[in-house]
């Protein structure tokens, strides 16, 4: 066995141990621009008053029929409401400060999951247009019918994409130990890029229409260099493995 063999297996493992972090808690996307601290603000200030508009009419508003929605099975009890109105708040702060991960995505979809039955519930009883009017807004639940299904699939679709990139790390770092295949690393490479991919487009989607509305010199979108650098320290790992010898397979 080449001297250098176990120098670049352990080289491997740490690129990896690196990369899965790097991809998953640092910001995929951010918002720059010497007018994005005001824009942060102006967004929080609107979600935390639109939460507190939400939640007092849930908790104090008689102008929907309360006895119908309890009879659907949603309960709007201050104790139930208010703990899930923390953690909403809790949440969209980790997404409002313009400073997106796929950790912070993960967390927000997992709390929609939550909501959800709710949700469906809701739309059992003819009551819920009289919430959505006190609410101050419209009347949706023909369209979560229709679209509904595929946002619960797009949200779970989004985790188990996730849950494929940590089980590849994980194959990557077994055989980097044992074996000299790129199995893993290719799938962990593969997967990552479709985990990426849909930030920088959002970027540049972003960026564009900031641009069509002459903002981008004080507002634009960056791509987190930290997710490109996750995809290539993955390819550093192929590049790696495909210099070691074959007789380091045993």
């Amino acid at each position: 066995m080449s001297e250098k063999a176990p120098v670049r297996r352990i080289l491997c493992i740490l690129l990896i141990l690196v990369s899965v972090p790097a991809l998953l808690l640092f910001p995929a996307i951010r918002l720059s621009g010497e007018r994005a601290e005001i824009f942060r603000a102006n967004v929080n200030r609107e979600v935390s008053d639109a939460l507190d508009v939400t939640k007092d009419a849930l908790l104090h508003d008689d102008s929907f029929d309360r006895e119908a929605i309890a009879a659907a099975g949603v309960d709007l009890r201050e104790e139930r409401i208010a703990p899930f109105f923390d953690a909403v708040s809790k949440e969209l702060e980790c997404v409002t400060d313009c400073e997106l991960s796929p950790a912070d995505l993960l967390r927000t979809t997992l709390l929609a999951q939550k909501a959800m039955p709710t949700v469906e519930k809701l739309s059992a009883t003819p009551a819920t247009e009289g919430l959505c009017v006190s609410l101050g807004i419209d009347p949706a639940v023909s369209q979560y019918l229709t679209y509904g299904r595929y946002a619960s699939w797009g949200l779970i679709a989004y985790e188990a994409l996730l849950g494929l990139i940590v089980l590849c790390a994980l194959g990557s770092i077994l055989f980097s130990v044992f074996k000299r295949s790129k199995v893993f690393d290719a799938l962990l490479l593969i997967f990552e890029c479709i985990l990426v991919l849909p930030f920088v487009g959002g970027t540049v989607a972003g960026n564009l229409f900031l641009a069509s509305i002459d903002m981008q010199e004080k507002l634009r979108l960056l791509p987190g260099w930290f997710a490109i650098g996750a995809i290539a320290a993955v390819i550093v790992v192929l590049i790696l493995k495909a210099t070691l010898p074959k007789k380091a397979k045993n």
